[in-house]
């Protein structure tokens, strides 16, 4: 479940496509993705195995629209159940130095480097202002 609140609609469509692609090469691991919007998303209670929010939680301005946001992606997660964006268990910082180096993304062999240093740094805590973007990874109980 990908969820929206003002984010380019077509980039996340790229996503949903790009999730669909992927889930096709690995029938032994089915899954689906969609675009919602994240407070209202359009899913029955305890029915999605994972939630990823992409945007939302910095999107929505205000306190309440950001619990709204998290408490309906609770709803729809099945019990034990990972979500990104919710009740920290683990946080990641997704590109970590490499954003400063985004010029140098075409080149595969800097690329790597760049993978690299990202990986490696990806869940210190105390490096985490190295990413300009984080992921936080909970686990409903």
């Amino acid at each position: 479940m990908l969820s929206t609140t003002s984010i380019c609609t077509t980039c996340l469509e790229l996503h949903v496509q790009q999730a669909q692609d992927a889930a096709d090469v690995q029938p032994e691991h089915p899954f689906t993705a969609q675009v919602a919007e994240a407070r209202f998303i359009p899913e029955r209670d305890a029915s999605a195995d994972a939630v990823v929010l992409l945007g939302p939680l910095y999107h929505l301005t205000e306190q309440t629209q950001r619990a709204c946001a998290l408490l309906e992606a609770r709803r729809i997660l099945k019990p034990g159940a990972r979500q990104a964006g919710f009740d920290a268990v683990s946080l990641h910082g997704i590109e970590g130095p490499s954003w400063l180096m985004q010029e140098h993304w075409s080149d595969p062999d800097r690329r790597e480097q760049m993978l690299f240093a990202a990986r490696a740094v990806e869940s210190e805590l105390s490096l985490s202002g190295l990413s300009a973007h984080m992921l936080a990874v909970g686990t409903k109980p």
